[in-house]
């Protein structure tokens, strides 16, 4: 018996309507939720009812079912199962089943992987403009041939591109105390309180958000040192 994790697994009703659309179906599933360990519970698709082909179900038959950050900062004072179950789980199948129909995700759709992340800081810190830039998984976007701002001077970080709003207000909370009347890191030259600061707040408040924050601008960080290395390294083999 392995203790470090709980596996269920059966079928699960999904009865969701949205749009105009309705599903009532039975989807078998695999659920795994590890124990004392910060990863995420997760879903398999044990049925093979999600096509292989869909671009939120992994070769393994994990589902994606939203960026992990979402989820942490959603379940940030404790992890239960029933909202799980009815937050991401059944809308991923509700969404699934839509997709199938028109072609289209009913909800919006958020990229993988530093994509991903920067989408779902956008929507908390109210800043939607960085999602229309990046190319769809490309690092070069994320590249920055520059110093970094105040917000992330005082940081070890490497220059991550600036000019993407939600990476700048994440690397002002990873590093910074928050303080009303300085100018918010955005740029716009408002001072923060009557910017962003009301959006942020909360990441200032509670250092377990504030964790999460700053490990996911690691993340981005650590994501953009590889590209640029291996940029360097195909310079240098021509």
């Amino acid at each position: 018996m392995d203790e470090t994790q709980v596996v269920l697994t059966g079928p699960i009703l999904v009865n969701r309507s949205s749009k105009g659309f309705q599903v009532c179906k039975e989807y078998s599933v695999k659920i795994v939720i590890p124990l004392e360990s910060e990863e995420l519970p997760y879903v398999l698709d044990a049925g093979n009812h999600i096509d292989s082909n869909y671009p939120h179900r992994y070769l393994s038959g994990k589902l994606c079912l939203e960026t992990d950050a979402n989820i942490k900062i959603r379940f940030i004072d404790g992890f239960f199962l029933e909202a799980w179950m009815i937050e991401y789980v059944e809308p991923y199948y509700f969404s699934y089943e839509f997709f199938q129909r028109y072609g289209e995700f009913p909800f919006g759709e958020r990229g993988h992987d530093w994509e991903g992340i920067i989408q779902t800081y956008s929507d908390y810190f109210n800043e939607p403009d960085v999602v229309k830039a990046p190319p769809h998984n490309s690092l070069a976007a994320l590249a920055m041939p520059f110093p970094p701002s105040a917000a992330c001077r005082n940081l070890d970080l490497h220059p991550v591109n600036l000019r993407f709003k939600t990476i700048k207000l994440m690397a002002f909370i990873s590093g910074q105390k928050y303080r009303g009347h300085v100018l918010c890191p955005c740029g716009s030259g408002q001072k923060l309180r009557t910017c962003h600061g009301p959006f942020i707040m909360k990441f200032f408040a509670d250092n377990r958000l504030k964790a999460i924050v700053r490990r996911d601008y690691l993340s981005i960080e650590e994501a953009v040192r590889k590209y640029d290395e291996q940029q360097r390294n195909t310079r240098t083999a021509k």
